[in-house]
């Protein structure tokens, strides 16, 4: 008989008491019964396991592990009334922003994430390098006893206990992770080809000053790229400011229906259309629509002149939208 790693923690999410538990084995303690280190447990091996885990030895640590975040204007993470807690909090640098489903995945997550990261647990405040999210994780408390297999009418969902365990966690102390957020610098874009220019017929009043004797001329000039300024003369000349501006799209779920997380529906088809009106007041399309692709998170950053409108159309292959708007929650 022999035993991998996948069956030996299916056998111990049998002794834990939620039906939805992800376990995971640290590569130390599976070390400490894998003797010979052929990554499966023989008889003895497991039966040595059996025997801990029936005298309380092996107790499982709990964790909190939260959506992830992406980081891309973000730096300085940092920690909040850590000192007043003794709950271990952090951040996992990350890659992409899905997390695991089956006991598989997880534990390759955690074996690449977690006990590879150049990160630990207990740091929030190093560099980040080329990752583009992390993973806010928490730990604490007495951590779970696995003495005994839990009946089945004793099974209970970790969703559920969710509060309970935050408690034991942090206690009654409130601990948070902070970063501080700087967006890039804004270029602007004054007078493009749809702003009103000024043209070299017209004229300009400006004070002419000499000799202590103040007289008003009109000079001409033009407006790009600057105005024609004469000696000890103030010319003046109109500028439009076309900066486009950055506009989120999230494509997301109901909160209700996530547990009251922001979530976003992953590379959905977002597609952008300006609009007019024309002279009977009706509206048409300018052009064709643009197509963009939204983020692992759901997201698409558009950018959009000032003074112009536009229709936001998304779809998805198999989904069906059931609302639009801009309120952030609902």
């Amino acid at each position: 008989m022999h035993i991998d790693k996948d069956e030996f923690i299916a056998y111990a999410r049998n002794r834990t008491s939620h039906a939805d538990a992800r376990v995971v084995i640290s590569k130390q303690l599976w070390s400490f019964f894998d003797k010979d280190d052929d990554g499966l447990l023989d008889e003895n091996e497991f039966h040595v396991a059996v025997k801990d885990f029936d005298r309380g030895v092996i107790i499982g640590r709990v964790f909190l592990v939260y959506s992830s975040v992406e980081v891309k204007y973000k730096k300085d993470f940092r920690r909040v009334n850590q000192d007043q807690n003794e709950a271990i909090l952090g951040i996992i640098p990350v890659n992409g922003a899905f997390l695991p489903y089956s006991l598989t995945s997880w534990q390759n997550w955690y074996d690449a994430h977690v006990e590879n990261s150049s990160l630990s647990l207990n740091e929030v405040n190093e560099p980040l390098g080329n990752f583009k999210y992390v993973v806010p994780m928490a730990s604490g408390g007495n951590g779970i006893k696995l003495q005994r297999h839990i009946d089945v009418t004793e099974l209970k969902f970790f969703s559920d206990s969710c509060q309970e365990i935050a408690s034991n966690i942090f206690g009654e102390t409130s601990v948070e992770i902070r970063a501080t957020e700087q967006l890039p610098d804004v270029v602007h874009v004054y007078n493009t080809e749809k702003s009103s220019s000024v043209s070299g017929a017209e004229v300009v009043e400006a004070a002419s000053l000499g000799l202590g004797l103040a007289s008003r001329t009109q000079l001409p000039f033009t407006c790009s790229p600057t105005p024609s300024v004469s000696h000890l003369g103030v010319a003046a000349c109109p500028i439009t400011d076309d900066t486009s501006e950055l506009v989120t799209v999230l494509v997301r779920y109901p909160t209700n229906r996530t547990q009251d997380y922001t979530c976003g529906l992953s590379f959905a088809n977002v597609y952008a259309s300006e609009i007019e009106l024309d002279g009977n007041g009706d509206v048409f399309r300018v052009g064709d629509p643009s197509l963009h692709v939204a983020d692992d998170l759901g997201r698409v950053d558009l950018a959009f002149t000032p003074g112009t409108s536009w229709i936001i159309a998304v779809d998805y292959p198999s989904h069906v939208f059931c609302y639009g708007g801009d309120a952030t929650t609902f």
